[in-house]
């Protein structure tokens, strides 16, 4: 099965590197306007862009990241595809802090092939799903669920977080571990229905 995952919001926790947050915290939205200003938000930007090799010192979603590595376990031959929006930093170029942050977390298969796509822009993850013809992708980005849907043969999934209940973009997950089983036919999706 070819399976695309996103990065940040999904196992790459991207929230607890921005300096100045409390210890939990977790934004409403995409621009964490409880706290941050539209310029506030901009000089963030900034400095990300200015931290050398900012995407290798992420830290994770433990129990995503523990999900994602044993599904890797898994020897049935998967191709996983780690498909993330991300802007350019000072240092290593964005594919190759991805490869290193991946490395470091230990989440490259030796069973599975495995391939980082880091793109500049969300609005390219459907053109890229479509021409690997991947047959399931969770992301956490409600607006790129909403439209990878349309896409044919692909099990599009929103992984459910707290900037992404402004509205239904889709179906949601509400783990990694539920994502797998459902796309892998374990346990079907409305197992996990309440």
């Amino acid at each position: 099965m070819r399976i695309a995952i996103d990065l940040d919001g999904v196992v790459a926790n991207f929230v607890r590197a921005i300096d100045g947050l409390p210890a939990n915290y977790e934004p409403p939205d995409w621009d964490f306007s409880d706290v941050f200003s539209r310029e506030d938000w901009s000089k963030v930007w900034t400095r990300i862009k200015a931290t050398e090799n900012f995407w290798e010192k992420l830290s994770v979603y433990p129990e995503n990241t523990t999900a994602l590595r044993n599904f890797l376990t898994d020897e049935s031959g998967h191709e996983i595809y780690y498909l993330t929006s991300r802007a350019k930093t000072v240092g290593r170029a964005v594919s190759l802090q991805t490869d290193n942050w991946l490395y470091h977390n230990a989440l490259w298969s030796r069973r599975n092939f495995s391939a980082v796509i880091a793109v500049s822009n969300a609005a390219f993850k459907k053109d890229i799903l479509a021409s690997l013809e991947i047959e399931a992708f969770v992301d956490d980005y409600g607006p790129t669920v909403e439209e990878c849907s349309s896409i044919e043969n692909c099990k599009t999934y929103l992984l459910d977080r707290p900037w992404n209940r402004d509205k239904n973009y889709g179906k949601r997950v509400f783990t990694l571990d539920q994502f797998f089983n459902i796309i892998t036919n374990k346990k079907p999706a409305d197992y996990y229905l309440v």
